[in-house]
């Protein structure tokens, strides 16, 4: 389940492992888009994060370090008895139990072994980030939580575009809602439309079991149908007729 609570200092890595090709072919497995955001969005906002660093393979540094401002495997800086949480970056939800690791521990996947997060105080970090081992206490838990394999994400995708939408209509006061003429409403969900989409007249939006985000530059043409929850994003066209179901993001031209 997905955690609200501030975290300390956090890195966030790309482990390298699991099958998700052609997915990281060109980006680390945390800036896949797992919902309406990418996993690295998601855990980011989600958890109120103050991103030290990104660790990703060698072959991506380099793309990794032009679509980022947050170091890329750089050396950690700061006070070395600052905790710091490192978290895979294949977990795509926030977890609560990240907020309950205390100094010491790591949190494992059972089935796969793999570690989903690990807290650390920064100079015990730097040195497990360079292959040291700091005497790490295992947490074990039974869910599988990191993705393996691209199909994986549809285990995920519902529970992250909620908390996606969250995220998103948290952002924007709800005073601001306003919904252009010739628009049919339904439903008692939020409905956010940025200022700068065009909804053109006969579309229905059907909040009754979602709510609805449509993003800057979004067109939506008219007798469109979108059905909440669901998150059309920016620049994104809905053609004429279009049936969008629930618990669908469109972003960038590609469907979650």
């Amino acid at each position: 389940s997905a955690c609200g609570s501030s975290m300390p200092k956090a890195i966030v890595f790309d482990d390298n492992r699991g099958e998700l090709a052609p997915l990281n072919d060109l980006r680390p497995s945390f800036d896949i888009r797992t919902g309406a955001l990418t996993t690295l969005d998601r855990l980011t906002r989600s958890l109120d994060l103050d991103i030290l660093g990104l660790f990703v393979p060698d072959a991506l540094v380099e793309l990794a370090s032009s679509v980022h401002d947050e170091p890329v495997n750089q050396p950690l800086e700061g006070d070395p008895d600052d905790p710091v949480v490192a978290i895979n970056g294949r977990c795509a939800l926030p977890l609560e139990i990240f907020s309950e690791l205390e100094t010491g521990q790591v949190l494992i996947e059972q089935s796969s072994g793999d570690m989903i997060a690990a807290a650390l105080t920064l100079d015990e970090m730097r040195s497990f980030l360079t292959g040291g081992n700091p005497g790490l206490e295992s947490i074990e838990i039974e869910d599988d939580v990191l993705i393996a394999r691209p199909w994986h994400f549809r285990r995920v995708r519902d529970h992250a575009i909620q908390i996606d939408l969250s995220l998103m209509l948290a952002a924007q006061d709800q005073d601001d809602d306003v919904v252009p003429p010739g628009v049919l409403c339904l439903g008692e969900h939020r409905i956010l439309i940025d200022p700068e989409a065009d909804v053109y007249r006969g579309v229905v939006l059907n909040a009754e079991h979602g709510p609805i985000v449509i993003g800057a530059n979004a067109t939506v043409r008219p007798l469109a149908v979108i059905n909440g929850p669901c998150v059309i994003g920016r620049g994104c066209t809905v053609f004429e007729h279009a049936n969008i179901k629930p618990n669908t993001a469109i972003v960038v031209g590609f469907v979650c």
